[in-house]
Formats: structure tokens, sequence, C-alpha cells
């Protein structure tokens, strides 16, 4: 199923790719500082993709272990997605409030990586993320 969405701004764009319809995908709503302060809860899924189109070049910072890129737009502020650079390439999860009001999404569930090491974070993530293809060279008219 595919689905869109894009930052307050609407300078970001975001297309997922999901194998079953995002109604059925309960968000994970970390309890780290950062997420909290900005109520930010994800989605993804090991089958799925992300593809983040931009003409802007977008914000990245690391918090907790530093292994992740939480992206933003660099015009509105909004976190879109996290991610980070595994093996098999660059792995995220989407910021799953920007698809809330278009789509019914299910309840979220806390999760607490900071109770995991840094190595249990990336065998998580690698598990459990979307592919994600970024693109910095979009003009939307």
């Amino acid at each position: 199923m595919k689905y869109s969405s894009n930052c307050s701004c609407v300078c970001v764009k975001l297309e997922l790719q999901l194998p079953q319809v995002i109604a059925s995908y309960n968000p994970r709503e970390c309890d780290c500082s950062f997420c909290k302060k900005r109520s930010l809860r994800y989605l993804s899924d090991k089958s799925g993709k992300l593809v983040i189109r931009t003409g802007l070049q977008l914000c990245q910072s690391k918090q907790g272990s530093k292994q992740a890129n939480f992206i933003s737009c660099s015009n509105c502020g909004d976190v879109v997605a996290v991610t980070f650079s595994s093996l098999e390439g660059l792995k995220g999860a989407v910021v799953a409030n920007l698809f809330e009001e278009k789509f019914k999404i299910g309840k979220p569930i806390s999760v607490s990586p900071k109770l995991l090491t840094p190595e249990e974070k990336r065998i998580r993530w690698t598990s459990l993320w979307l592919t994600v293809d970024i693109h910095e060279d979009q003009v939307f008219v």
C-alpha cells in the first residue's frame, strides 16, 4: 500500500510504501527526552520503503547513542524520519504524526531504546526499519 504526506510547510514530501494497510500498524512512541518533547511516534516495516523528496538541504541531528540521524525540514523544523546506515543500506522509520491526520493508524506502543546497548539498537533497527531513499534535488512548484 502506498501513502504520501509532507512536513508542515510542504517543502519535504514523503512517499511511504507498506506491505499492510497503514491502519494495521501501531506506531512506536519513544520515551527519550528528544522524542517526548516533540511528541514523536514512528512507523516502519522491514519490508517497506520510504522516499524523502525535497529541494532543500535537510537538517540532521544525532541523539542518544549518536548512531541514528533525525532528519528534519530546514524550513519548518518538522522531524520527518530517523535513519541509520546499515550494511543493507540506509534504514529508517518515518514520523507517524505526519500521516495521522490523513490516515487512521493504530494506537501507539511505548518503547524505550535508551535501555538498549548500541549494538542491540542496531540489531533492532535492522530488523524493523524501512529502506530509505533521500532525494534533496527535487523542486516543487
